[in-house]
């Protein structure tokens, strides 16, 4: 799906000067923005310098985005698999922060889990039963949103969503489970997986999008 946002991105002249990556982990897709000449920001609250993925584009912070200081505007940001686990009180600052760090007619690709999908409902519903008799104080925050609300999130006056794809019922794939697989065979389950989404409208585990600022 980065792929093709990325050819959406070149098919439209898009330039991608510089990019943020929230959340980065070990720097994949940092790395793959690094390949396109981008200078990129990779942000991570736990990041392990032993781990990443060094690229003569790539600079690692080993911060809290929240509370990092940006000091530059951006083409592009990523935030993938990231959101969720912003806490609720702190999600509105969190996507301000975002679009105050976008250049004009900037970038914003990223992904999220969606609560009533075939996937996370069973995690929901395994939640729920002990939130009601009282052991567990909340529900965990992968089950709290819906599809849905990502579009409200961003279908507005100040940005538009160019392009909305689900991967079916199974996860996005972990940078760690894409090794393991090898690409060819990670495409194919891919490709599978977008021939079963378009059977399972709404109910896709994860959605990644394609957001604009106006």
């Amino acid at each position: 799906m980065v792929q093709d946002a990325i050819k959406y991105l070149q098919n439209n002249n898009f330039s991608i000067q510089n990019c943020l990556d929230i959340g980065c982990n070990r720097g994949y897709y940092s790395a793959i923005f690094g390949d396109l000449g981008a200078q990129v920001d990779a942000v991570d609250p736990y990041l392990r310098s032993d781990l990443v993925i060094r690229h003569p584009n790539v600079t690692y912070h080993k911060a809290d985005f929240l509370k990092w200081t940006v000091d530059k505007k951006y083409d592009v940001i990523l935030f993938f698999e990231v959101y969720e686990h912003i806490p609720p009180e702190s999600r509105e600052i969190f996507i301000e922060k975002i679009k105050q760090s976008l250049n004009p007619g900037g970038i914003i690709l990223f992904s999220g889990p969606n609560c009533i999908s075939l996937f996370y409902s069973g995690g929901f519903i395994k939640s729920l039963i002990p939130r009601i008799l009282g052991k567990i104080p909340e529900i965990d925050w992968h089950y709290k949103i819906p599809f849905f609300f990502y579009r409200k999130l961003f279908k507005n006056d100040e940005s538009q969503i160019i392009s909305w794809q689900t991967n079916g019922i199974t996860l996005v794939f972990s940078n760690k489970i894409e090794l393991m697989l090898g690409k060819s065979c990670t495409q194919r389950l891919l490709n599978l997986d977008r021939c079963v989404s378009r059977l399972t409208s709404g109910l896709g585990a994860n959605y990644f999008c394609i957001v604009q600022m106006k």
